[in-house]
């Protein structure tokens, strides 16, 4: 289900619109996790969104690199 959330464009639009849709609805639901997550850490829900913000931007970073490299090799 949870990979439901950053498929969905591709099932509505189609190329780099699809894309950017999915990586904005991606790192929304980031921080709306790392905001949830203040309940339970005490911490503040702005500072507890960033971080899991910051952590999705990474996981994406990488799994760009990743994926060009990839591409390069096949």
């Amino acid at each position: 289900m949870g990979a439901l959330i950053p498929v969905a464009p591709f099932l509505i639009f189609s190329g780099p619109a699809a894309a950017w849709i999915a990586f904005g609805v991606a790192m929304l639901t980031h921080f709306a996790v790392g905001g949830a997550r203040s309940v339970f850490t005490g911490r503040g829900v702005i500072r507890s969104g960033i971080d899991m913000f910051v952590v999705g931007l990474g996981v994406a970073a990488v799994g760009y690199l990743v994926g060009g490299l990839v591409a390069k090799v096949l």
